[in-house]
C-alpha cells in the first residue's frame, strides 16, 4: 500500500493505527490465500507436469550468478545497494532462528511417521 507522506502525516493517530492494523491483517490474509492457491495449482499442474527439484550444487551455482548480478547492480545504484544490504541484514538476523527450528515442518502424519521432518 502506498500513501502520500503529507496525507499520512495529516491523519490523526487513531486513523493511522486503523490503517496500519488493516494493512497488516490484509497482508496476513493474502499470504494465507496465496498458500491455498499454491496447493490448488500443484494439484492441477501435477496432472500434466513432472516437478524436478534442483540439487544443492545447482542451487548454489544459481545463487552465485544471482549474487554477482546483484553486486554489479549495487555498485551502480546506491539505493539498490541500500535495499540489498537491508535484506542481507534481515537474513543474517533470521538465520539463527531458522537453524534453531531445524527446518521442522508440519508434514502430514503419514509423512512424519515415514521419517520426513525437514523442509
Amino acid at each position: 500500500m502506498v500513501i502520500n507522506k503529507k496525507s499520512w502525516d495529516a491523519l490523526p493517530d487513531d486513523l493511522k493505527a486503523i490503517v496500519e492494523i488493516c494493512a497488516k491483517e490484509t497482508q496476513l490474509w493474502t499470504n494465507a490465500w496465496q498458500e491455498n492457491l499454491n496447493i490448488e495449482a500443484l494439484k492441477i499442474m501435477g496432472k500434466t507436469t513432472e516437478f524436478v527439484r534442483m540439487d544443492d550444487e545447482a542451487i548454489i551455482e544459481f545463487a552465485k550468478v544471482t549474487f554477482k548480478y546483484l553486486d554489479d547492480l549495487s555498485a551502480k545504484h546506491p539505493f539498490t545497494k541500500k535495499v540489498i544490504d537491508s535484506q542481507e541484514e534481515f537474513k543474517a538476523a533470521y538465520a539463527p532462528w531458522r537453524d534453531m527450528r531445524s527446518g521442522v515442518a508440519p508434514w502430514p502424519r503419514k509423512m512424519i511417521l515415514e521419517g520426513k521432518l525437514m523442509q
